[in-house]
C-alpha cells in the first residue's frame, strides 16, 4: 500500500475519530512523548480504516464514553477500540491474510466439498477462528444448508420463469460473490500444494 493512501486513510479516521474524541478531552497520561502519542494514534487509526464513515462516526460516538483513568479522559487502548469496532463493523478477512490460511489449507478445501465454505467464512469473520466440534460446528452446518437451499429455491425459481421477490437479488449477488472470494482463497491453496503457483493462481 502506497503512503498517499495510508495517510488518507489515517487522515478519515482523524477526520470523523480521533479529532472529535481530542475536542472532547481525550489525550494521553502526562508526560507521554509527542512522537509516542503520535505513533499510538496513527497505529489505532490504521487498526480501523477499513471501517465505513458511518462505522466510523458510530465509533466515535460509542468511544466517547470508554476514556480510561479516574476522569475518563485517556485514550482507550488498541483492543479496547478494535472491540468495539468489530462489534460495529466486522473487520474483512481479505486484511487479516494470517487467517486466510486456513482457506487455503486442506480444511478449506474440506469445507468446500462439503458445502459449508460460505458459512465456515462467516464464522470466521465474526470470531476470527474456525468453529470448534459441537455446537457450533452444527450451526455452521444449518447455516450453509439454508443458505444453499435458498439459493437453489431462488435458482428454480428463476428457471421457471418467474421473477425474484423481496430482497432474492441481493442475495444471489451476495451468496455468489463471496462464495466466489472464498473459492478464490481456495484454489489459492490447492496450486501451492500442486506446486503450480502463482500461474494457476485464482485471484480473489
Amino acid at each position: 500500500m502506497c503512503n498517499d493512501q495510508t495517510e488518507s486513510k489515517r487522515a478519515r479516521v482523524r477526520r470523523l475519530v480521533i479529532h472529535p474524541l481530542q475536542d472532547l478531552g481525550f489525550r494521553f497520561p502526562k508526560g507521554t512523548p509527542e512522537d509516542r502519542q503520535r505513533a499510538l494514534l496513527d497505529r489505532l487509526a490504521d487498526s480501523i480504516t477499513y471501517m465505513s464513515d458511518k462505522g466510523l462516526i458510530a465509533l466515535q460516538q460509542s468511544l466517547q464514553t470508554k476514556g480510561e483513568g479516574s476522569a475518563k479522559c485517556f485514550w482507550p487502548c488498541r483492543a479496547t477500540v478494535m472491540g468495539w469496532a468489530e462489534a460495529l463493523e466486522y473487520r474483512p478477512l481479505d486484511e487479516l491474510p494470517e487467517l486466510l490460511g486456513w482457506f487455503r489449507s486442506r480444511a478449506g478445501a474440506e469445507a468446500m466439498q462439503d458445502g459449508v465454505l460460505l458459512a465456515e467464512y462467516l464464522f470466521w469473520r465474526d470470531n476470527k477462528r474456525p468453529p470448534a466440534k459441537g455446537p457450533e460446528k452444527d450451526r455452521v452446518r444449518r447455516q450453509a444448508a439454508e443458505f444453499n437451499s435458498e439459493y437453489q429455491k431462488i435458482m428454480e425459481r428463476r428457471a421457471r420463469g418467474f421473477p425474484d421477490i423481496h430482497d432474492q437479488g441481493e442475495f444471489v449477488r451476495w451468496y455468489e460473490r463471496t462464495l466466489k472470494k472464498c473459492e478464490a482463497w481456495v484454489m489459492e491453496g490447492k496450486a501451492a500444494r500442486n506446486g503450480t503457483g502463482a500461474k494457476e493462481r485464482v485471484q480473489a
